[in-house]
């Protein structure tokens, strides 16, 4: 059986918040976990 290799994955779906998150201010446009968290908040 194949191993499970999700890097692609994950990446993409970072980039992805982190696209949405871009003009926040400070941490909440810089990192992903807080940035995960606004974006979840505003709603986008």
């Amino acid at each position: 059986m194949p191993r499970v290799k999700r890097a692609v994955h994950s990446k993409k779906k970072r980039r992805e918040i982190m696209s949405q998150a871009k003009g926040y201010y400070g941490a909440r446009s810089r990192r992903y976990r807080v940035a995960k968290e606004q974006v979840q908040h505003s709603g986008v």
